[in-house]
């Protein structure tokens, strides 16, 4: 069984494609069931829930991941190192993620998250506007050669394979944490170099984590494919410093359509 992780807004995409890429995406998929299998995931059901309060619009998205996925989930459950893949309902487990957000210790928690991200931005930003007087858009361009210069001109690693492992020794080290969080937190760390970094405006304070949630589930399966631009270029990065199996693909900024076909095909392989 060879599993294929889309990120939810392509998921969304392809309820009604308009695009011929997409188009090609939805045919691909669907002469191919036999074949590749689609996840979803806990991070499907907070866009979902995030994207609208309209309850019948949010009934409609899950009935439709629910039939895409024939309810296979990937998931990391709260104390649990590994990352499980079963069979679950997506209503229940919606409305399980929906009852514990309105527990008040978790209120306090996702209040503090939001103000974290904050500060993360700011900090950020301050990095790189005042500190390095870089321009975010010029290390968007940045190859992994040129990114391992501008570590070293920050003083903080000699790479990005060593700044990575930094990151992850100042979460708590590699040996104490399971692979979701080292994946979310070296994920998040290349972000925080301004490698196209996300937008974490008050409405989308959360696209960074989410965003490594897919691109983490993603490493897991057979292939990750992304609408994502941002997500697309730092998990090429994450994906070979954790030397992740998974063909990453995109349909966002495609300029030969036959070569996504082609890249498509590759997954039957």
């Amino acid at each position: 069984m060879k599993l294929l992780y889309l990120d939810w807004n392509l998921f969304s995409i392809l309820k009604n494609p308009s695009l011929a890429i997409h188009k090609n995406l939805r045919s691909f998929l669907d002469d191919n069931k036999k074949i590749l299998t689609l996840v979803y995931s806990n991070a499907h059901l907070e866009d979902i829930g995030n994207s609208s309060r309209n309850e019948d619009k949010i009934k409609e998205d899950i009935e439709y991941l629910s039939e895409q996925t024939k309810n296979l989930c990937i998931c990391k459950y709260f104390g649990k190192k590994e990352i499980t893949i079963e069979t679950r309902n997506p209503f229940e487990f919606y409305n399980s993620i929906k009852h514990e957000k309105n527990d008040p210790l978790l209120k306090i928690s996702h209040d503090l998250s939001k103000n974290l991200m904050g500060q993360y931005s700011y900090n950020r930003t301050e990095l790189f506007g005042k500190m390095m007087g870089l321009d975010p858009k010029d290390v968007n361009n940045y190859d992994e050669e040129q990114l391992n210069n501008l570590v070293k001109k920050i003083g903080i690693a000699n790479s990005i394979s060593e700044y990575l492992l930094w990151g992850l020794k100042l979460r708590g080290g590699c040996s104490e944490l399971g692979y979701f969080d080292e994946f979310t937190t070296a994920y998040s760390s290349l972000d925080f170099l301004s490698y196209h970094p996300d937008n974490l405006s008050d409405d989308k304070s959360n696209n960074l984590i989410y965003d490594s949630i897919h691109s983490c589930y993603g490493s897991k399966c057979h292939s990750f494919i992304t609408n994502d631009y941002k997500c697309y270029k730092k998990s090429m990065i994450i994906y070979k410093y954790f030397k992740s199996n998974s063909k990453l693909l995109r349909t966002c900024r495609i300029k030969d359509e036959n070569e996504f076909v082609e890249s498509l095909n590759t997954l039957l392989d």
